[in-house]
């Protein structure tokens, strides 16, 4: 007669599941919206995070920058642009995922499910400004004052 084998930590997936599927669900769907809106949107409809990117790096740099629709925030002397690519939106989905996907099933109680789930989203968005704002004037700025370029960009066009 085989013993019966079992596997150490057993699976415990699908209690967790279906526990915690709202909370999933509207990560999930919060993620999918933020990608399929802002995944190539311009300047114009990134203001929400590139904004307050702009004002930490001024802040921790004291070099000032101009608002453009297409290209985002820009220092044309400097010729140093806070772009649409560098908005820090996939970061932001990432810590969103890690935020929920780690943790929600830890909090014992729906109320706390839900302050989680809210706190995950706030915290990611502040990361991201702070992180990218944090970036911004110490990896770029030295390449930039020593005469980079930036092709294919001109002021006004």
């Amino acid at each position: 007669m085989m013993a019966k084998t079992s596997i150490p930590g057993s699976f415990k997936i699908f209690p967790i599941l279906r526990q915690n599927w709202p909370y999933y669900l509207v990560g999930t769907a919060v993620m999918i919206i933020i990608k399929v809106f802002y995944g190539h949107a311009a300047a114009s409809r990134l203001t929400w995070i590139l904004t307050p990117t702009a004002w930490w790096v001024r802040t921790l740099s004291r070099i000032p920058f101009e608002y453009d629709p297409i290209a985002g925030y820009v220092n044309y002397p400097l010729r140093f642009i806070i772009a649409p690519s560098c908005s820090g939106v996939q970061f932001m989905m990432i810590a969103i995922a890690m935020l929920i996907f780690s943790y929600v099933h830890r909090m014992d109680t729906r109320k706390k499910k839900i302050i989680w789930t809210l706190f995950s989203f706030g915290v990611s968005y502040l990361s991201t400004v702070f992180v990218n704002g944090s970036c911004c004037p110490y990896t770029c700025l030295p390449r930039c004052r020593s005469g980079c370029t930036i092709p294919g960009f001109t002021r006004g066009g």
